[in-house]
């Protein structure tokens, strides 16, 4: 590779760069916030409410929201991702008892 062939590689690079960069400034959606993870206090209490109930009511949620510095749509997500934890918990010891037994009846019919 010669020096003509590396200008040529460094220009389409920086064509590329320029579509990129246009195509950023046509968009007009807003920057996102960065995504947080609840600090222990948060989990504390979203933990004992969660004991309480796995489905808050909207005011519970606002509420919780308020008292913990998080949007109810935070809180209502932290929720929904928690009770997924749960069943995908769940699933995962069904199928591990489910495992075990089979190897109990294969190895009792030997």
């Amino acid at each position: 590779m010669n020096e003509d062939d590396v200008d040529m590689l460094n220009e389409d690079d920086d064509d590329a760069d320029e579509e990129v960069d246009d195509e950023d400034e046509d968009s007009d959606s807003p920057i996102k916030a960065k995504r947080r993870r609840a600090n222990a206090k948060q989990l504390e209490v979203l933990n004992r409410v969660f004991d309480r109930t796995f489905f808050p009511s909207t005011q519970m949620r606002a509420e919780l929201g308020r008292q913990l510095g998080m949007s109810p749509r935070t809180v209502q997500i932290w929720f929904q991702n928690r009770r997924q934890a749960m069943r995908t918990r769940e699933r995962q010891r069904l199928i591990k008892l489910r495992n075990n037994e089979t190897k109990a009846t294969t190895t009792k019919s030997d």
